[in-house]
């Protein structure tokens, strides 16, 4: 017997059977979906930048409460973006990651480099490379919630072939892939990946972007690449597994804390921000990564299962009249 639900003539290719056997329903177009996450996206990147800017500026200024609050900010709205990315497309995230890069690019060619910012909260952010951080961290982020997003609906896909074998007799069903792999290599892949591009721009992002009598050079421009490179490469593992972007992403967080929170004294730990980002004296590089990763590998697994729950309605549909 056939478990699907034959088309009515003339329904749309992928309509899914109403209840009762009824003329089948047209699925949601997503054209709307893809609308909204664009503006989002668009107005994500300078909002997260502004953000981590004046976070900068007040922990430089020794007003360390307010750097920690916005902190706090920066993750509730990265977070509530990401959220809206699963549910809806990911294609925020990919827009967020584009205007991100279209700013460094812009920044790159400035003659005056970061003195040329408008603002005080800008001047003190643009050194730290944390914009090309973001463009490099979202840009892998959307290609990894895409991944996780297909990887999903395939996990539907399995259970519900799995189900049907279990119930024909003499069927065997098969077991689920097993991602043990994906979950053991995604810690030390997400790490090498994140940790190497801030490695790469400790010291030459400030260089190129504080120098302004001359453009940046090939060597200058070949170290901004890898860099980018690295940081997708990382920030798109969690399309695999997210164990390691929400590991790395509030490890990265803390190591960036005691820097931010200079006003409080010297607390143990500068020592290590400082190798890692020697230019950034507020620390804002490594707490503003660490909080863009913990909450792309949320949103990465809120993608998984949002496509998981879609196929299995799907599913569900085109079974319930079989």
């Amino acid at each position: 017997m056939s478990t699907t639900q034959p088309r009515e003539p003339g329904s749309p290719v992928g309509a899914v059977p109403a209840p009762g056997g009824g003329v089948p329903l047209v699925p949601r177009g997503r054209r709307r979906d893809h609308a909204l996450v664009a503006v989002v996206g668009a107005l994500l990147a300078p909002v997260l930048l502004a953000v981590a800017g004046l976070a900068a500026s007040w922990s430089l200024e020794g007003r360390w409460a307010a750097a920690l609050g916005a902190i706090v900010v920066l993750f509730m709205v990265s977070g509530a973006a990401q959220a809206l990315f699963a549910v809806r497309s990911s294609l925020g995230g990919l827009v967020t990651g584009l205007v991100a890069l279209a700013t460094q690019g812009i920044i790159l060619v400035g003659p005056g480099g970061a003195a040329d910012a408008p603002v005080a909260w800008a001047r003190a952010l643009i050194p730290t490379g944390m914009v090309l951080i973001l463009a490099g961290l979202t840009l892998g982020g959307a290609w990894a919630m895409h991944v996780a997003r297909r990887a999903g609906r395939e996990q539907a896909r399995h259970a519900h072939t799995q189900a049907q074998a279990d119930r024909a007799l003499g069927v065997r069903p098969a077991p689920p892939p097993d991602r043990r792999r994906d979950h053991v290599l995604s810690f030390p892949a997400v790490a090498a990946g994140v940790v190497g591009g801030l490695y790469l721009l400790r010291e030459e992002y400030g260089r190129i972007v504080t120098d302004t009598s001359t453009l940046p050079t090939a060597q200058g421009l070949g170290v901004l690449l890898c860099a980018l490179a690295l940081l997708v490469s990382g920030a798109t593992w969690a399309g695999r597994s997210t164990l390691g972007a929400r590991v790395v992403g509030p490890l990265l967080a803390v190591a960036g804390l005691p820097p931010l929170l200079s006003g409080l004294g010297h607390l143990p730990g500068r020592g290590l921000a400082g190798v890692l980002a020697p230019a950034d004296a507020a620390g804002i590089s490594l707490v503003g990564a660490g909080v863009i990763l913990a909450t792309i590998g949320w949103g990465v697994h809120l993608a998984r299962r949002e496509g998981r729950l879609s196929q299995a309605r799907l599913l569900r549909g085109g079974t319930s009249e079989a």
